[in-house]
């Protein structure tokens, strides 16, 4: 072993998978020769991320000696070599390996078709590592006898239940004149599937809510207890009241779980400048197996892919919020025919990164954006830090791969604009933005893929694409892909701080373009935009109650 792996056991492992390397650096820094004093006594408001304050802090409790800062100085000088040169950090020591799971699935205990069981069983046999079973407002505990017919749950799909696990596993009755098959509780079958570091089950439950007509689906992950849908008042208050609810059970159980927003194309339901809005979110679908979801958009909607780019971009550079992250999952609900039309198992997983299969260490590294989505692209290497962002790809004889590095830059041009019908009516629609945001920074042919970030970047992701048709797509003509997480820039320069250092004379509207229209009004400040004014001025004041009104006098 060398200097640097017999050291290890002096220091907490979770410290390097969930905490930005700079940030390591900046603690040995400023506490290295500090004897007698707690390693971490960082200001917390120093750390990017507001979960790991409270992760990182209560963990590490080691007084410095003498000792323990020779080896520390030790440490900090092979980190800091090992941030020169690129590498990703323990990937190796820390015996880190890639499990694979679906985090999107339905059974006859609500909308799906098969017995969970059943369910299961093929995603093991699959070579699944972890799955989720979620719901519809409904998690898989108590006793629920289902009513099976020809066309759900009885007659051939009765008959593989029971040809199967057997007819003592599988109980039935008659109820009315009417044959019921009791459906197992996960806790009746966890068992007969698990084992370690080979196949785990994970509760969920899909939150179904809407607001009027759009359908808001939020799957919580690793629940304990059933959630109600919140409801709101707006797009934005269902989202966030659901979200806070997952949250709120996490902290007062202790549970890890985590929120992630479902295919927000479906039913055209959710747009990026609402998704953007929501605290505490960490997690969205870019792709769903479903073939209602409309992962590609169209004409006047932006597809998944796009959105993911406004949200990191405006989340980042004036929201003051954590990233967001992108996962592929199945949404399976049919698993007796495979064909396009139907939400069929096996087509979008992630690949997670972690030390354990258990749900501790898998979301603690999908938290950690130690992940990719795939919809059959696989990676046999993923670094990524300030210096370099490498792919490796387990090529396959004949297929071509396209990698494509995206990112917005810091001195990006914010302009964007609404959709509008024919009449002028604003549509409810994600905006249309310029093509700085969400921008391809580089394309690389081949199996190996390496982008070198310069620092103007706000974030870094990659996209590959291979020629390869994907057996049994969501829609015909869908070619493989594979997704992975935005390296996120720690430059201190905002795009307002950019903007405002620019050589020019900028541009400000005076209350909005009042020479053409009502100074403070929406269509003033709509005329301001189009004529590329850099920024809008207008006057507010609060009413008694707290709302703002944006008036002069």
């Amino acid at each position: 072993m060398n200097a640097f792996s017999c050291r290890i056991p002096e220091l907490p492992r979770s410290l390097f998978r969930v905490y930005p390397p700079f940030v390591i650096m900046d603690v040995f820094k400023l506490h290295l020769f500090r004897v007698g004093q707690p390693i971490v006594t960082c200001d917390p408001q120093r750390v990017p991320n507001p979960r790991l304050r409270t992760r990182l802090v209560p963990e590490w409790k080691t007084q410095l000696t003498s000792s323990v800062r020779t080896q520390l100085f030790s440490l900090f000088c092979l980190v800091n070599s090992l941030l020169i040169s690129g590498s990703t950090i323990l990937a190796e020591d820390a015996g880190l390996r890639w499990w694979k799971g679906n985090l999107h699935t339905h059974s006859l205990w609500s909308d799906g078709d098969d017995y969970p069981e059943m369910i299961a069983d093929w995603y093991k046999t699959h070579g699944y590592h972890f799955l989720a079973f979620s719901e519809h407002n409904t998690l898989m505990d108590g006793e629920k006898w289902f009513p099976a017919t020809a066309q759900r749950g009885g007659g051939p799909v009765l008959e593989k239940y029971l040809e199967r696990f057997g007819p003592d596993w599988v109980r039935q009755r008659t109820s009315d004149g009417k044959q019921e098959v009791l459906l197992k509780p996960l806790d009746a079958f966890r068992s007969y599937f698990e084992e370690p570091d080979r196949f785990l089950l994970i509760p969920s439950l899909e939150i179904t809510d809407r607001f009027l007509t759009a359908p808001i689906h939020i799957n919580a992950s690793n629940i304990r207890e059933f959630l109600a849908p919140q409801g709101g008042t707006n797009v934005v208050d269902v989202m966030q009241r659901n979200v806070n609810a997952v949250l709120a059970q996490r902290e007062r159980t202790g549970q890890p779980m985590f929120p992630h927003i479902n295919h927000p194309n479906f039913g055209w339901a959710i747009t990026a400048e609402e998704l953007m809005q929501v605290k505490g979110e960490r997690f969205f679908e870019v792709y769903n197996g479903h073939p209602a979801v409309h992962n590609d958009g169209d004409e006047t909607h932006s597809s998944t892919d796009r959105m993911w780019d406004i949200i990191l971009t405006w989340r980042l550079a004036f929201l003051g919020l954590e990233p967001m992250f992108g996962l592929a999952v199945d949404d399976g609900h049919n698993y007796h025919s495979m064909q396009v039309g139907l939400s069929n198992p096996g087509r979008g997983w992630v690949m997670v990164r972690s030390s354990e299969l258990t749900p501790e260490s898998l979301i603690a590294a999908l938290e950690a954006g130690d992940f990719y989505g795939t919809s059959g692209v696989e990676l046999t290497a993923l670094e990524v830090s300030s210096d370099r962002y490498r792919i490796e790809i387990a090529s396959e004889p004949g297929v071509e791969y396209v990698t494509e590095f995206i990112g917005t830059r810091r001195n990006f041009d914010p302009s964007n604009s609404p959709f509008t019908a024919p009449t002028g009516t604003k549509l409810r629609v994600t905006h249309q933005y310029s093509d700085e945001v969400g921008m391809v920074l580089k394309t690389v042919k081949g199996s190996v893929a390496e982008y070198q970030p310069d620092g103007t970047e706000l974030y870094v992701r990659a996209r590959v694409t291979s020629s390869k048709l994907k057996y049994n797509p969501y829609k015909e003509g869908e070619m493989e892909r594979a997704w992975t997480q935005p390296w996120i820039s720690t430059s201190p320069q905002t795009p307002a701080e950019a903007f405002l250092q620019k050589k020019r004379p900028l541009v400000i509207a005076h209350r909005g373009y009042s020479g053409v229209a009502p100074e403070n009004t929406f269509p003033a400040f709509d005329r301001a935009i189009e004529a590329k004014a850099d920024l809008i001025e207008l006057d507010y004041h609060h009413s008694q109650d707290g709302i703002p009104v944006v008036l002069h006098d």
